[in-house]
């Protein structure tokens, strides 16, 4: 039995600041941005990543590309 994947999607998203919480712990919000190449290397994405924080009033803490496929019988 092989598998093979289909339905292959890739996200971009930015992990940035967005306050402290009482505690005194970073609070992190997440800008998403689909429908990306899913060929795209990981340099491009965090260049685009760097390229888009750059734009942001808040700060950047990461970058994270998150890619998703479907799983059938061949």
């Amino acid at each position: 039995m092989a598998v093979v994947e289909t339905g292959k999607s890739t996200k971009l998203i930015l992990r940035v600041a967005t306050g402290t919480s009482s505690g005194g712990k970073t609070i992190y919000a997440g800008r998403t941005f689909g429908s990306i190449n899913p060929n795209a290397t990981s340099a491009a994405l965090y260049s685009a990543g760097s390229g888009l924080a750059a734009l942001q009033i808040h700060a950047l803490g990461q970058i994270e590309r998150q890619d998703t496929a479907v799983l059938v019988e061949d």
